[in-house]
């Protein structure tokens, strides 16, 4: 997060902040690559011997990303891709490479790394990165006609519902009035390669999107890659994710590929201790809104992990008490020893 008092301890009020202030605290959050080296005195940073010229960089709400998975067209992100891509005074962050969409990542929380050597990072907390300017904003109106948007609004928390609205004058991609989709950026599994500065992260939809907290991963014995994660806001759920293809030792970019197919899961914990991994398919979910009012029908694979949380709400799986770590032990090949362990923030 950042603190706006600590950044501009000058400016005694909020109302002092120009655009360019908020802009600048904006692309203070987010993730950064650091090179270390080890030499006799301990350990010291890698400087680069010129920008872009090392592996340093910093990934920030700014960046150019990509999404991929069964998500990466969904509506949402196009609608939201068009407010943010489009180029403003101050703002003109060139997409590349194409497709890419110039929002980058924040509230990142916990993450894992994976057995190929690129690192998992989990957007959490999100909705108070959002204000709203006006609610009756043309915008606003118009999306508040999808019921799955609403949904999506209250479960989140978007200052449409909030009591915080967020920052007085943060960028217009982060205005709800004038962005609704914007917050369906973000809620994502970002993967990134600390190897490769020439390489976009990806926002990894298949894992599902809600207020992550951690992504961590073991191999199973036939050769898939399971990751979990915690959903972490009060009676959300744990998931998991299986690929469908197998990890490949031999190909370590070609494993980064892996985490856009395969299948999402919301845990259901019984009373008895057994419990089950419950499959979020678009068959089942469409079966549960038929039995659930005030839903909306998931159109295809991409709307059920973009409304994870609400699939999983209607599944059964079982409301937790903030997960905030999920770790599966492996042991030095990275396959797992067959437990996961699950760490509740309230509890």
């Amino acid at each position: 997060y950042v603190e706006p008092a600590l950044t501009y301890p000058a400016l005694t009020s909020a109302s002092a902040f120009t655009a360019l202030h908020w802009e600048a605290a904006y692309a203070s959050i987010g993730v950064s690559v650091v090179e270390l080296a080890q030499d006799n005195d301990g350990w010291r940073v890698q400087r680069d011997s010129a920008p872009g010229a090392g592996r340093t960089r910093r990934i920030t709400p700014f960046t150019p990303v990509v999404f991929a998975g069964p998500a990466a067209n969904h509506r949402w992100i196009s609608a939201a891709a068009a407010v943010v891509n489009a180029v403003e005074p101050g703002l003109a962050h060139e997409p590349k490479p194409q497709g890419a969409v110039n929002c980058g990542t924040l509230a990142n929380c916990a993450g894992g790394r994976t057995p190929w050597g690129t690192y998992l990072s989990s957007e959490e907390n999100f909705d108070g990165f959002f204000r709203l300017s006006d609610a009756n904003a043309a915008e606003v109106i118009a999306a508040q006609e999808d019921a799955a948007w609403m949904w999506d609004a209250g479960r989140f928390g978007y200052p449409l519902f909030s009591r915080v609205s967020g920052a007085p004058a943060a960028p217009r991609q982060f205005d709800v009035a004038n962005n609704p989709y914007g917050p369906s950026l973000y809620g994502w599994v970002v993967e990134i390669d600390p190897y490769d500065p020439t390489w976009a992260p990806r926002k990894r939809t298949s894992l599902g999107r809600k207020k992550g907290e951690c992504a961590t991963t073991a191999i199973a014995h036939d050769g898939r890659v399971a990751v979990y994660m915690g959903d972490d806001q009060i009676d959300h759920f744990v998931f998991k994710f299986v690929t469908e293809g197998r990890f490949d030792p031999a190909a370590r970019t070609a494993n980064r590929d892996l985490l856009d197919h395969g299948t999402l899961y919301a845990a259901r914990f019984d009373e008895d201790g057994s419990g089950e991994w419950i499959e979020l398919s678009v068959a089942a979910c469409n079966r549960a809104v038929e039995e659930a009012p005030y839903h909306q029908a998931f159109a295809d694979a991409g709307d059920v992990v973009m409304r994870a949380r609400e699939a999983a709400v209607l599944l059964g799986a079982t409301p937790m008490d903030r997960p905030e770590d999920v770790e599966a032990p492996v042991d030095a090949q990275w396959r797992g020893h067959g437990f996961a362990l699950i760490v509740c923030t309230n509890n």
